[in-house]
């Protein structure tokens, strides 16, 4: 969950303006591949279980990471 915080940080930077749309593309690509390996399954539990944990932009972008991943995998 501790990585969830560090890319929410990321995202919260790249939408002030501080790290340019190459870093968060970098970023999200990171964050789509932490879903995706082994242990994917309890970080997407953790994420939907604490949802309001999460900035509501950060919580959007995550969302739509896993539907992205559930598409390709349906």
């Amino acid at each position: 969950m501790a990585s969830l915080f560090i890319y929410e940080n990321i995202q919260y930077q790249y939408v002030s303006g501080f790290i340019a749309e190459e870093r968060w593309k970098a970023t999200r690509e990171a964050i789509n591949g932490r879903f995706q390996v082994a242990g994917g399954l309890h970080t997407r539990k953790l994420f939907e279980q604490n949802k309001n944990a999460w900035r509501e932009s950060f919580r959007q972008v995550i969302e739509e990471i896993l539907a992205e991943i559930d598409a390709e995998t349906n």
